[in-house]
């Protein structure tokens, strides 16, 4: 116990990131590892993988689909991500039948029976942050209106709550699982449009110990400025560093930081990086085998118009910068380096964005592969550019993170479509899940894997069950078995060889 009290003490002053790195990792090695079987946070874990191994679900129908009960119908906050541990799926919403504040729900992962709310405060502009779990306290937070409340997630009684100065808007709360005695909980507030930055907080999250974590649990152990302006800027952790983008800086470009975790007072940047382009981040960054990727928002028209950085999470270097749809979610990367991006706004009346929802592959240098719109347009009068009335296939958009799926040699893609705001506003419910092949090009035969109509919002995938939201409710799918897929073999038509591989992908 000496030793490890001495390797924390040495943590929380730790000026070197060299040293402070390979001192965390030392920690790692008594650290419990959470289980990836769950769906805890934003994009899975602190990283924002956005990663499910488990056998494909069978999107034909809806194991379940729950709204709540007769007393509390939950009408879901529509671009808010889902939650998982194993005792509960948990999502955002309000009461359509109570009063005017907003919810948090828990559902029972095999019935989709409504086990109990909590109320929090209301979400301001539409924010669509995503709740985040710590199985070992038992504790869910919820970043909304201008605090993070923490909830009992078996009972649904509130365990303590921090206020803010300013709200939160669209960014999700994460927090770290590899720091005994002494987790945090890292979020940035919404500072956007005036003259203040936005801010990076700190909060304790573990028991306090008078010792190693002379914290209460809620309380703020730290916040530093993040030298501009924030909004859905969701932070990643990993190794003992916290990562954070900015909405933009005294050049319109964002920031990209790097802060030492375990500090207990306000820290200076380990490094910072600024966006070779003049656009700002209006998403979270990803971490990936030791870099850390961020995309931006420009505001002029274009379906390329905004772009995506590659970057040395050690030294802040740029490793590459790239051409890419406007975005407000993560990428995502394959395990061979590609990288996935979900961007574009809805068509109609919002086209004059010039962008639209389209799933970009790019090659691990940063080579774009393929837009799936632009693959897809039917470009009616040929000016190489979408037009109102052309159709394409809309997957993905600027709101939805997908999740990605490799399993048996397969890179798979579970993606919602967003709904046409000139029909149903412009944060509605996702009307569409798909689950497409990587692999191939969006015009190939059998692109499109599987589809169900009707559910998509930014999903989860927790003990091999997939959970999305759609306009009638939270539905949830099971497994996919050889059974449901001779049946679709003979309903759709598939081929031999379609049939086979996604037999592969059950097991």
């Amino acid at each position: 116990m000496k030793k490890l009290i001495a390797i924390l003490m040495l943590l929380s002053g730790a000026t070197n990131a060299q040293v402070f790195t390979q001192s965390v990792e030392t920690l790692h090695q008594t650290a419990p590892v959470q289980s990836t079987r769950l769906w805890t946070q934003f994009g899975q874990n602190a990283s924002h993988a956005s990663i499910s191994n488990a056998p494909i679900a069978d999107l034909v129908a809806a194991m379940w689909v729950s709204d709540g009960n007769t007393q509390t119908q939950i009408i879901f906050l529509p671009q808010s991500g889902i939650v998982a541990d194993n005792h509960a799926v948990y999502a955002l919403g309000f009461n359509a039948n109570g009063s005017s504040g907003d919810l948090l729900a828990a559902f029972d992962p095999q019935t989709g029976d409504l086990l109990w709310t909590a109320p929090i405060p209301i979400a301001i502009f539409d924010s669509w942050s995503t709740p985040a779990i710590d199985q070992r306290q038992k504790t869910i937070f919820a970043a909304s209106g201008s605090a993070i409340t923490a909830i009992n997630t078996i009972t649904g009684e509130q365990r303590w709550q921090t206020i803010f100065d300013r709200p939160i808007v669209n960014a999700s709360p994460i927090i770290t699982t590899d720091l005994p005695m002494m987790n945090r909980l890292f979020i940035t507030d919404y500072a956007f449009g005036g003259a203040q930055t936005g801010q990076l907080y700190c909060i304790n999250i573990d028991p306090f110990n008078p010792t190693t974590n002379p914290y209460q649990p809620g309380e703020i152990v730290w916040k530093t400025s993040l030298i501009g302006p924030t909004s859905g800027n969701t932070p990643a952790y990993s190794s003992g560093i916290v990562y954070t983008s900015t909405a933009g800086s005294s050049t319109n470009a964002g920031l990209v930081h790097a802060f030492d975790a375990l500090s207990t007072t306000a820290p200076p940047p380990l490094w910072t990086i600024t966006n070779p382009e003049p656009s700002g981040f209006f998403s979270g960054v990803s971490l990936a085998d030791g870099s850390l990727y961020a995309s931006s928002y420009n505001f002029s028209t274009g379906q390329h118009n905004s772009n995506t950085i590659k970057v040395n999470t050690a030294t802040g270097a740029l490793i590459w910068s790239t051409p890419s749809n406007r975005t407000d979610v993560s990428p995502i990367i394959t395990n061979d380096g590609r990288v996935i991006l979900s961007g574009g706004t809805q068509a109609g009346a919002f086209t004059f964005f010039g962008s639209i929802p389209s799933i970009q592959l790019f090659d691990s240098d940063g080579t774009l592969l393929w837009d799936s719109a632009d693959e897809t347009l039917d470009d009616a009068n040929a000016n190489g550019t979408y037009d109102p009335g052309e159709t394409y296939l809309s997957l993905g958009g600027w709101t939805h993170q997908p999740i990605l799926v490799e399993r048996n040699g397969a890179t798979l893609l579970y993606v919602g479509t967003l709904a046409d705001p000139d029909q149903f506003g412009f944060f509605a419910p996702c009307s569409d899940l798909r689950l497409i092949d990587l692999d191939l090009l969006p015009t190939d035969s059998g692109f499109i894997i599987d589809h169900f109509p009707g559910a998509g919002t930014t999903p989860a995938v927790a003990n091999g069950v997939l959970y999305a939201v759609g306009e009638n409710g939270l539905h949830a799918f099971a497994q996919s078995s050889a059974e449901t897929i001779l049946n679709a073999y003979k309903d759709a038509g598939m081929t031999q060889k379609q049939v086979k591989r996604r037999l592969k992908l059950t097991k």
